[in-house]
């Protein structure tokens, strides 16, 4: 009977640990969480739904940017709105054509890109979705992070951690001794 009663308060106890846990998530409005490519889950797919679900400010540091469905789904969200600003690698959008291509997009969508006008390069993959979600990791907007790699994303729902990675991306975006506005070709304007 003893035992019996051990493990009923120990159940208990969990599950008043658990649901209060929760019920800090809830109001620290924070939680973390990741997929890595090959699994069950798609980070490909994790990332078009915060893409789709900004409603007001859309931040990317994206090395490689060769995937059109992302293209679609961000310019989706200028189109609809959400202030959106890219980083990207400046010779990532010189070697690799569908780059190029994908830069171009961007640009016709009226979305700003700005490229390293630094001696390294613009590694950085994450994105801020309305100062409130950060994704980062070793995945790049490409065919070969969803299907051949082994890479991960973090999804970070934290205000507090956006609002500061936020800041970081602004020095970087303000900074014209490391990073440029982007432009195709001379005189023909695209943003």
């Amino acid at each position: 009977m003893e035992l019996l009663t051990v493990a009923g308060f120990t159940l208990i106890t969990g599950a008043v640990s658990f649901v209060a846990y929760q019920k800090y998530q809830a109001l620290t409005n924070k939680s973390t969480d990741y997929i890595f490519s090959k699994s069950t889950r798609s980070p490909k797919e994790e990332l078009l739904r915060i893409i789709d679900s900004a409603n007001h400010t859309l931040d990317l540091a994206v090395f490689i940017l060769t995937e059109e469905d992302f293209v679609t789904h961000i310019c989706k969200a200028s189109k609809r709105g959400v202030h959106v600003r890219v980083l990207t690698d400046d010779n990532q959008v010189k070697t690799l054509s569908k780059q190029t291509d994908n830069v171009h997009r961007l640009l016709r969508c009226g979305i700003p890109i700005k490229v390293n006008n630094h001696a390294g390069i613009m590694h950085l993959k994450m994105m801020i979705a309305d100062q409130q979600i950060i994704t980062t990791g070793s995945y790049n907007f490409s065919y070969s992070a969803e299907h051949r790699n082994d890479e991960v994303i973090v999804i970070m729902r934290d205000r507090k951690m956006a609002q500061e990675w936020t800041k970081v991306f602004n020095s970087k975006w303000k900074v014209s001794r490391n990073y440029k506005s982007y432009y195709s070709l001379p005189g023909k304007k695209y943003a």
